[in-house]
């Protein structure tokens, strides 16, 4: 679709006048939304609980059939496999996606220290190195770097401008 160019504004008049329709259209959008919100809140209040309860009896009924399994593999099973079917469903065990945790007693902290002190298992830490932006734009506010200082390492502090409307609270649609 051709991107069709915005007529230029002639007056101050029409100017008023399409921020006047900016503001209404902004409180119309607005009132939208809370209508959206409170439908979507209601179908949430309806049909959330129901949907919580659900999934609890299906973990409970998961949880005790995963036991069952588990002691009677041999009669759900094929042979050499971990999966079985019923008229109405496919089912079995899955291996997951391997996962790492602490081991007895130790703490994250305990393994990041005891990785850094070996040579081979150093390349397991994590070391992430990046400019300080907030840093750089509080010293350029503080005025304790210049344009000049940022350049020299290819940086530069940059601004936009935008128009910004904002309806009245007390404005009517």
């Amino acid at each position: 679709m051709a991107r069709i160019k915005p007529v230029e504004i002639q007056s101050k008049e029409e100017c008023v006048e399409l921020i006047n329709d900016v503001a209404r259209l902004e409180m119309q959008r607005r009132k939208q939304e809370l209508e959206l919100k409170r439908k979507v809140q209601a179908i949430q209040d309806e049909f959330g609980p129901g949907v919580v309860a659900l999934q609890e009896l299906i973990e409970g009924k998961v949880a005790r059939i995963s036991e069952y399994l588990d002691a009677h593999a041999d009669a759900m099973f094929k042979k050499g496999t971990k999966s079985g079917e019923t008229a109405l469903a496919e089912f079995g065990f899955r291996i997951g996606n391997p996962t790492i945790g602490t081991a007895k007693k130790w703490k994250w902290d305990d393994v990041l220290a005891a990785l850094k002190l070996d040579d081979l298992m150093r390349k397991y830490v994590r070391t992430k190195e990046e400019v300080q932006k907030d840093l750089i734009k509080s010293d350029y506010a503080a005025e304790k770097i210049t344009p000049e200082m940022l350049a020299a390492f290819g940086m530069k502090i940059t601004q936009t401008e935008s128009c910004w409307i904002e309806p009245k609270a007390d404005s009517a649609v």
